[in-house]
Formats: C-alpha cells, structure tokens, sequence
C-alpha cells in the first residue's frame, strides 16, 4: 500500500503468489536495488523491477523495515 509503486506481479484473485516485484516510480530502479542491497534487504533486480521472495522464516518486521526502506528512497 505504499504510493509511488507498482506491483508488477499478478494480484487478480486466484493469481497471486508470494513472491512480489515492483517498481518505484520516478526513480532509477537499479539505484533502488543497490541501496536496499547496502542495507542488507535481501532482493533480486529482475528487469527493471525488484523482487522481494519472504518464506515463512522470513520476520514481519524485517519485511517491514524494508518497506520502509523503499519508501524513503529518493533517487
């Protein structure tokens, strides 16, 4: 539910998964990806979108931390 992003994976119903790529409009995707690296946000840049893939080990607060990462993120 952040603005400024757009999910690139399916959300329809019956058409969803875990695994979630986005992009962040207006700014370079790439830059995003290396500064989330450099924060130690585990992620993958596929295309010009980045990846998130939490598993059941994966906490809720890290999550949320890098969301608040991306967030903040101003190219």
């Amino acid at each position: 539910a952040l603005s400024g992003i757009n999910i690139l994976t399916p959300t329809e119903t019956n058409h969803f998964a875990g695994i979630v790529t986005f992009q962040k409009h207006s700014v370079d995707n790439a830059r995003l990806y290396e500064h989330l690296q450099s924060q130690n946000v585990i992620c993958a840049f596929r295309g010009d979108g980045i990846r998130f893939s939490p598993h059941f080990y994966s906490a809720t607060k890290k999550m949320d931390e890098a969301l608040v990462i991306v967030d903040d993120f101003n190219d």
